[in-house]
């Protein structure tokens, strides 16, 4: 995860880099791009094809890293450790995401905004989150691919690899569960009802309002059992259990990458 991490700053960083005289990009690479045999000749507008094809191939080798950093993620069980560990890589795929096939690299530091930073802090807190986040980023880069660079398919397999990754354990995926958890309350009346139904009663919801009533008790009922009291004193157990004291905070966890991003 660290190399995923380093390859990614470095990257983000050629133009500050080689204007403090410092040298990061495998010139395994960057040569084969550079005519005049300097790494200079990026920053040139005139060979921007060039740059961006070295651009395209440093982002590609740096998302072939990315399964062995899922694999990592997925053997933590201490939340406090899962999102120290997580919140640098979710930055780091939004980070060449931002660098694929932009310019810009070469005319300054390419930084994802803050208000994604704060985004992806807030929303890196269990697995699914960090795959959901993967898979956005993965689709994001395989859709601005083109064919006539000359990492295209290296590219495309590398996203391939990284959803395919995400989504092997995913048995149901992340639309079709939002969609069942706001289905759910009325397929729960309508299975009441027709119990009710089947024993001689009456339509138990033959009024709006008892809908109305029945779907906020439900839905509060669930917030409890997923996201509040029931559940989080049962997280927080767990939790106390593996890591010795509870990682319920005021304020989500800033690890130095983030840090460092939201500047």
């Amino acid at each position: 995860m660290g190399l995923f991490l380093q390859k990614t700053n470095i990257i983000r960083d050629y133009l500050e880099d080689y204007v403090d005289g410092r040298a990061f990009w495998p010139q395994s690479v960057w040569k084969k791009h550079s005519e005049s045999g300097d790494l200079g000749y990026f920053a040139d507008p005139a060979n921007n094809s060039a740059a961006l094809a070295c651009l395209n191939e440093l982002v590609t080798d740096s998302l072939e890293l990315v399964p062995d950093c899922l694999a990592y993620l997925s053997a933590l069980r201490c939340s406090e450790v899962f999102r120290f560990c997580a919140i640098p890589q979710v930055m780091s795929i939004a980070t060449l995401d931002k660098c694929y096939n932009n310019p810009d690299v070469f005319t300054g530091v390419v930084k994802i905004r803050k208000g994604l930073s704060c985004k992806l802090i807030l929303n890196t807190n269990d697995m699914r989150e960090v795959q959901d986040t993967f898979i956005t980023f993965a689709e994001s880069i395989a859709s601005r691919a083109s064919k006539n660079d000359p990492s295209y398919e290296k590219t495309l397999k590398a996203c391939e690899t990284i959803l395919e990754h995400c989504s092997k354990d995913r048995k149901i995926p992340p639309q079709l569960t939002k969609m069942m958890n706001f289905a759910s309350p009325v397929i729960v009346m309508v299975l009441m009802n027709n119990l009710n139904k089947r024993v001689g009663g009456d339509n138990l919801f033959d009024q709006p309002s008892d809908v109305v009533v029945f779907t906020l008790f439900f839905g509060l009922v669930m917030f409890m059992l997923g996201y509040g009291g029931m559940g989080n004193s049962l997280e927080s157990s767990m939790e106390i259990a593996l890591c010795g004291k509870s990682s319920k905070s005021s304020s989500p966890i800033l690890t130095p990458a983030a840090s460092m991003n939201m500047k």
